[in-house]
């Protein structure tokens, strides 16, 4: 028999600098290409410079509304993509992995608020260790210059 589950979710966003920085946001549901939007735009209020993103190709990232904010601000953010079933490329897996497999693991939330609750403290957490982050930088095989956090 085939039954239907309406699961409750949260998603979470996320960049790291070169120099240790965690940037991330959580929302109950599901990310769209406005939420992408957004976190950009919080990118762009907190970080002063140039910008260069390195992300895969969901379909999120590729929507038009997405392209023409890229677009209206190509001065400042540009992005780069991942290759396809690289997430050895992508320093976000690896924060992905210190989430849920060194500070979450075996976590079961009684519910949805718990489960935000708990993964907010511990992406803060994280956020507090610019050691860490600058070491998910380096360990990835995204090819970056010196400047960017790679020897």
């Amino acid at each position: 028999m085939k039954t239907k589950e309406n699961r409750d979710r949260i998603s979470v966003t996320s960049a790291v600098t070169h120099d240790g920085n965690l940037y991330f946001m959580i929302k109950e549901g599901s990310m769209d290409s406005n939420d992408t939007i957004r976190f950009l735009e919080q990118l762009l209020s907190e970080i002063h410079g140039f910008l260069y993103m390195f992300w895969d190709n969901i379909t999120i990232h590729r929507s038009r509304i997405v392209k023409d904010f890229l677009e209206t601000h190509n001065d400042r953010l540009i992005t780069g993509r991942i290759p396809a079933y690289s997430p050895e490329l992508n320093p976000d897996e690896y924060v992905w992995n210190a989430l849920k497999y060194q500070e979450l693991p075996n976590f079961c939330p009684a519910n949805l608020n718990d489960l935000k609750s708990k993964v907010t403290l511990t992406m803060s957490k994280l956020k507090s260790d610019p050691e860490k982050m600058k070491r998910i930088i380096r360990d990835s095989n995204l090819p970056l210059p010196p400047i960017m956090g790679k020897n």
